[in-house]
């Protein structure tokens, strides 16, 4: 289509609020949303971005559908960008996933390092350093001997297994340790995942002096190397979001541009205790050109929001991801950000479904923000955060219509 045939389709387009699709043939190139159809569809008879031009050139037609509010035409093309994956818009992938330490939910709970913990697990992280957490597992098991091994195999042994000759399992599943002592074994684990060091680090020490006394230094320097370990570990992640006893859902993201990679951090928290986490990946320049496209007025002209180096933002990103990824799944009770999101709108349906959206600055709420930031591949987002955003200011308003995500 060139720009005469883009003017004319806009021309029949209804003032209303929804959504809009640029295809060709069969395939839909691009999905966008305007608070008004008509005047938004007109302004890409002159798009600023290249990649942008050279999409309309290749539609053939324009569809739309129109919306009772902004807010509907906002998950609508979050819905469609998910079903359709069209080529010119942000499309969100996940990226692989940091461990946890989980404890299984059974009567002799068993312990590992998961990225995904089974159903009732208690489990703590994410941590960022995997090396270290299984040294970290190592030394629990050795001390307090927790099984690794899977239910099926506990359910299935009729002698100890190897773990229990090397020390670092008591062996329930033969009845080598009763159920009451193993139970006090792994509520000590739990208190040093939970924050007590002590309760992993002293009984370490005493055995790196023992051998060390004994002049076992082999063994001893082993022990130095897991204490250095655990005393640290505390130190990666693993906090709870709030105060024991609360039953909130609460998300904690963190967003990061380089180059032409975008990234955002999610860390998920459930009755205080942090159970998940993620990192997705989004195409910063297809961020880039949505934004530029958004923050344009009505009429055609710059918004005034600048370049596309000073558009192609963390706050750009969080609103392409929040869209895309609460438009389908279940809503936490809040969300915790290391920044505004630039589109207002984004902020607006979270808080009309009732999401608590927040930027803290201070306090147990910016410390899990800074867990968020220090997730690899997000480090970057620590030398573009402004001063507004931390200190929990939103970014300004854009101005005319957001016709695009």
């Amino acid at each position: 289509m060139d720009a005469d045939a883009v003017r004319e389709r806009a021309a029949d387009l209804p003032t209303d609020p929804g959504v809009y699709q640029f295809r060709a043939g069969e395939t839909t190139l691009y999905v966008g949303k305007a608070v008004d159809l008509r005047e938004r569809v007109r302004s890409y008879a002159d798009p600023r971005s290249g990649r942008i031009r050279g999409m309309v050139e290749r539609a053939d037609r324009i569809e739309f559908a129109v919306t009772d509010t902004e807010t509907q035409a906002l998950l609508l093309e979050a819905n469609l960008i998910k079903r359709l994956q069209p080529r010119y818009n942000v499309r969100l992938k996940d990226d692989k996933s940091y461990p946890l330490v989980a404890l299984s939910d059974h009567p002799v709970p068993r312990i590992e390092v998961t990225r995904d913990p089974e159903e009732g697990a208690v489990a703590y992280g994410p941590f960022t350093n995997k090396g270290r957490v299984e040294t970290v597992v190592k030394a629990v098991r050795d001390v307090y001997g927790l099984r690794g091994c899977s239910d099926h195999k506990y359910a299935n042994r009729d002698r100890p297994c190897l773990d229990y000759e090397m020390g670092i399992c008591s062996a329930p599943c033969t009845g080598e340790i009763d159920p009451e002592s193993y139970a006090e074994d792994a509520a000590a684990a739990r208190r040093f995942f939970e924050g007590e060091t002590g309760a992993l680090a002293d009984p370490l020490r005493r055995r790196m002096e023992a051998a060390a006394e004994n002049a076992e230094f082999e063994r001893a320097a082993n022990l130095r190397d897991r204490l250095a370990a655990v005393e640290a570990f505390h130190g990666e992640g693993g906090e709870a979001v709030s105060d024991r006893g609360d039953d909130r859902t609460v998300d904690v993201l963190a967003a990061a541009v380089e180059g032409d990679a975008a990234r955002v951090a999610r860390l998920h928290s459930e009755r205080g205790q942090l159970v998940d986490r993620s990192r997705h990946r989004l195409d910063a320049a297809a961020v880039a050109e949505a934004e530029a496209e958004a923050t344009r007025d009505d009429d055609g002209r710059d918004g005034g929001a600048g370049g596309d180096a000073e558009i192609n933002t963390p706050a750009a990103v969080l609103s392409a991801f929040l869209t895309q990824y609460y438009a389908e799944r279940e809503f936490p009770d809040a969300v915790l950000l290391a920044e505004r999101p630039s589109d207002p709108d984004v902020v607006d349906w979270l808080e009309a479904e009732g999401v608590s959206v927040r930027v803290p600055g201070a306090g147990r709420e910016a410390k899990l923000v800074e867990l968020a930031l220090k997730t690899p591949g997000v480090g970057a987002v620590t030398r573009t955060r402004s001063r507004r955003s931390a200190t929990g200011s939103g970014s300004p308003r854009p101005r005319g219509s957001r016709g695009s995500t």
